[in-house]
């Protein structure tokens, strides 16, 4: 690629007609939010088979796919759910995305166009994007299947970051200055200072989903409603049951979806939700190491696919709440847990030492020898931590997760629970409601909690969102000055080797003020029966998988 500073002058020293940015072509690499900025990736305009496939797709069928939860709402302005990313992924569209699909790396960072058919640096904080005509959104009133303008997207920004929408996501684009239309097609967006993670933020699987004026006025919100631009419409959705959708016959990337629709069955018991994938009324599985070799036996010719996802998990710990205000006391605890005992009692040894950077991102993560260091358990330093706090006789605490995680978050509860207790933390255990969980974890009306934190293709979403004072997802609610300078830091810059240091200064910075200590990262499992075809997963939950995915039978 050569030196990447220069090419970012040079970017800038001229400016670029939509023909020749085209001709520049995609310069997205794996993981690198300085390397997005460089670059776009012009869309497909039509569906393509995946490299090497013999036969041509067929259309037809229905899928039905096991899911532990359902959303607490379907408005994307205002959600943080995983699971409302995976519905708006296959029913809205954004102006760009994460590369997905048949052939594509599990976690590629690359961006392809979705609305946006092309985009363009007009200089260093302005970004032009050229959208695709003719894209109509879902055939529903009040919207009927009229078609998108630049005007929806300027409408769905300024409504995020509107102060009465309240929108838990308004804080990732808070560098947003303006939105102008040249004409209907074209948006133009001024940022208020040089931003590497920009791009990554106008594709996030929260909020990023442009929508209907009208449907927001007729309904007041979009929380039991989706009228989009997507692949697949929403049919129906009963509460704790089943999500319905159908394919939409006006989708914009031609021949896409190959299915009639799909349904999502929302099934809490991870066993039960494995049964019905080995009679057959799923169609794809989520197996535990365990029972790989009885899905092998119950399907022949199924396919495991094995992936190190970029979901970090933690135990998180309310530094605004006493003990926690302590540095000592979170030191204490983060002594007191054994990690390697988790991965062997929870994953059976199918997982790895987890950092605040996920190890998914390999150039980033630091080394797992270092990892181990920086989070070894150490009982008699706990103890000592401890005493020196006042605190030597232990005290009570409360240790919190959810079922919607599934049942590996119950068990490292417990088993963390009784780690604490040889340091003298008698721990309480709780567990929460989905919906009650995501207030308590908004409001910081916690003290201990564990589960998964978030999943995202740019580790500015890790680090900044996280740990920022001024972070929207800083659920530990911890501040430390020295550490909010070096998260700005990393965000303007552009240099891979500049930036890779600085992230991995931070990671030591969190390991020392534990604000939470992150669990262990575990291998993830998916089972695809032989009869479908080119279904390829995602590190990014608003990837539209299924609309590439065809079923032979």
């Amino acid at each position: 690629m050569g030196d990447s500073s220069n090419y970012w002058k040079d970017v800038f020293s001229r400016r670029l007609s939509r023909r020749g940015f085209l001709r520049a072509g995609a310069l997205g690499g794996a993981s690198l939010a300085w390397m997005y900025a460089l670059g776009c990736q012009p869309g497909q305009p039509r569906s393509e088979p995946s490299p090497g496939a013999k036969r041509e797709p067929k259309p037809g069928g229905i899928l039905r796919i096991g899911r532990v939860q359902d959303p607490p709402h379907l408005d994307p302005t205002l959600s943080t759910s995983p699971e409302a990313a995976v519905i708006h992924g296959h029913t809205y569209s954004r102006l760009i995305r994460p590369d997905s699909g048949p052939g594509r790396r599990f976690g590629s960072t690359k961006f392809v166009s979705d609305l946006a058919e092309v985009w363009e640096l007009a200089d260093e904080i302005t970004y032009v994007f050229y959208l695709r005509k003719g894209v109509k959104f879902h055939d529903k009133p009040p919207v009927n299947g009229r078609e998108l303008t630049a005007e929806d997207v300027k409408y769905t920004f300024e409504r995020l970051l509107d102060k009465t929408t309240d929108s838990p996501n308004a804080k990732l684009y808070s560098l947003l200055d303006k939105i102008e239309l040249p004409d209907r097609y074209t948006v133009k967006m001024r940022i208020k200072e040089p931003y590497a993670p920009f791009l990554h933020y106008l594709s996030h699987h929260n909020s990023s989903w442009i929508i209907p004026r009208e449907a927001v006025e007729k309904f007041g919100s979009l929380k039991q409603t989706v009228i989009g631009t997507g692949p697949f419409i929403l049919d129906s959705w009963e509460r704790n049951v089943r999500a319905v959708f159908k394919r939409n016959p006006d989708y914009f990337l031609r021949g896409l979806p190959f299915l009639d629709g799909f349904e999502f069955i929302y099934v809490p018991d991870h066993s039960a939700r494995m049964a019905a994938f080995q009679s057959g009324e799923l169609d794809i599985g989520s197996p535990l190491l365990s029972e790989i070799k009885s899905v092998k036996s119950a399907i022949p010719g199924v396919r495991i696919d094995k992936e190190l996802p970029s979901l970090q998990a933690s135990l998180i710990l309310q530094a605004q709440k006493p003990p926690y205000t302590s540095k000592r006391v979170r030191q204490a605890v983060k002594y007191a847990l054994d990690l390697q005992a988790l991965i062997d009692a929870v994953y059976s040894g199918e997982a790895i030492w987890g950092s605040p950077v996920p190890p998914a991102f390999d150039s980033w993560s630091l080394p797992q020898g270092e990892i181990k260091q920086l989070w070894r358990p150490d009982v008699y330093l706990a103890k000592q931590l401890l005493a020196e706090s006042g605190l030597a006789d232990g005290f009570k605490a409360t240790l919190y997760t959810t079922p919607a995680y599934g049942q590996a978050y119950v068990d490292m509860a417990e088993i963390i629970a009784r780690q604490l207790r040889a340091i003298n933390v008698d721990v309480s255990l709780q567990s929460k409601e989905y919906a009650a969980h995501l207030a308590a974890l908004k409001a910081g009306t916690f003290e201990m909690f564990v589960g998964p934190k978030t999943i995202s293709t740019d580790i500015d979403e890790y680090l900044f969102a996280g740990y920022h004072t001024k972070g929207a997802r800083n659920w530990p609610r911890g501040s430390e000055p020295a550490l909010d300078v070096l998260l700005e830091k990393q965000r303007k810059s552009f240099k891979e080797e500049e930036r890779v240091k600085i992230v991995r200064d931070i990671q030591r910075m969190l390991a020392s003020l534990a604000f939470d200590i992150p669990m262990p990262a575990p291998y993830s499992f998916t089972a695809v029966p032989p009869y479908l075809n080119d279904y390829q997963g995602s590190a990014d939950a608003g990837t539209p998988a299924l609309m590439y995915v065809w079923r032979d039978k």
